[in-house]
């Protein structure tokens, strides 16, 4: 069931339309989202960081915004299509929301929504509830179109790839950058009840801001991103570490550089990758594999045994910047491997100075000065009687 999915990225996206135009062109009927919310119960919490900043910041900025209309103050807000009204709140909140609202598309169904201060969000979806095709393009892409399971996503990370090119002077550029920075990581789940489907979740923008900034990224048709890196990136459930390992059957043009990055994360995706990287037989990462041990425990064993796997495949070149790699390893482990027998060689003489070979040069000096010292005083003697003879 894509139903419940589609909200935090369909309908929520619409949300922000008035950003940009494109994206009510995106749909079949006319998006309609309805909200009433009240600044100061955000700001009380400080755990809602985009909502926040969307009502005292951006939304201000706003050319709709109504002259004298102080902020802070609880506000209506009406977005259909590409037009934005503001005004005064004129109807109280349910008991513990701070935001809440509904939408719709056209004369479609209408969903309910209901904010808590603490970014909290949740959704009532009618079973009859669907949205344009173009808004659900990149549920697949994130493996987010199936009902009770939990998942977890940047949406920095997933804006970063998504959105095009954008010029500092382009409000959008604004809108994603900042927005989505406030929003940090966003965590959902989706499940059906006897009349609805319902989604709950939560980030610094609730559902609604993060799936709005996705749609506007998106909506373009330029901000596009292949799946399983854009999963193993912005992934911060068991579904990042499956799609770095799905990149096993990825071309070389999309798994090399996507794992080669992967190496940069925390412990867990740098072990994933590594595996991924010896999987794929990648002799030529060697040395950013034992790069990507440092501090980092797990890594370096499935780098030590990236070692063993790979080196005797790997070309003399990348032998020897394995083995340079090694010596500057922090771990004591892979700064112990023996590269020689590794590659099948003999293992070379001992060279280590236990004191005996030096005693015996000593012995063998002490024994020529003796012989020499010996040599001058006889030498000496001879001089001397031949000095007395003649006398």
């Amino acid at each position: 069931m894509r139903v419940a999915a589609e909200l935090t990225l369909a309908v929520l996206g619409a949300a922000l339309g008035v950003a940009s135009p494109a994206l009510a062109q995106a749909t079949t009927a006319e998006p309609v989202l309805r909200a009433v919310a009240a600044p100061a119960a955000f700001a009380a919490t400080g755990a809602a960081g985009a909502w926040e900043w969307l009502l005292a910041e951006f939304l201000p900025q706003r050319p709709e915004w109504p002259a004298g209309l102080p902020v802070g103050r609880a506000i209506e807000i009406e977005w259909r299509g590409a037009r934005l009204t503001i005004r005064p709140a004129a109807n109280a909140l349910p008991t513990g929301s701070a935001a809440a609202g509904s939408f719709a598309f056209g004369d479609g169904p209408t969903a309910l929504w209901s904010c808590n201060a603490d970014g909290v969000e949740d959704w009532y979806l009618p079973a009859t509830f669907t949205a344009p095709p173009a808004w659900r393009n990149l549920l697949p892409q994130l493996a987010a179109d199936s009902l009770e399971q939990p998942r977890r996503l940047d949406v920095a990370v997933l804006v970063g790839h998504l959105a095009p090119a954008l010029v500092d002077a382009d409000p959008r550029a604004t809108l994603l950058r900042v927005g989505a920075a406030h929003c940090g990581e966003t965590t959902w789940i989706a499940w059906r009840t006897a009349s609805h489907v319902r989604v709950r979740g939560g980030s610094g923008g609730g559902l609604l801001i993060p799936a709005a900034l996705l749609a506007i990224a998106v909506a373009d048709g330029r901000g596009t991103a292949p799946a399983l890196p854009l999963r193993a990136f912005a992934g911060r459930d068991g579904d990042r570490d499956e799609a770095a390992r799905q990149l096993l059957r990825s071309d070389a043009a999309t798994a090399g550089p996507t794992l080669r990055a992967l190496l940069h994360g925390d412990d867990d995706q740098r072990l994933v990758a590594i595996d991924a990287l010896v999987r794929r037989g990648a002799t030529h990462e060697l040395p950013r594999i034992v790069a990507a041990a440092h501090g980092h425990p797990r890594a370096a064993l499935a780098a030590g045994d990236a070692v063993r796997q790979l080196l005797a495949a790997a070309n003399p070149i990348d032998r020897q910047r394995t083995r340079a790699a090694l010596s500057r390893a922090s771990d004591p482990d892979l700064r112990s491997l023996d590269v020689d027998a590794l590659l099948g060689r003999q293992p070379r003489p001992h060279t280590g100075d236990d004191g005996r070979h030096r005693a015996r040069w000593l012995l063998g000096l002490g024994c020529l000065g003796v012989l020499l010292y010996g040599l001058w005083l006889r030498e000496r003697q001879r001089r001397a009687a031949q000095t007395i003879v003649i006398t």
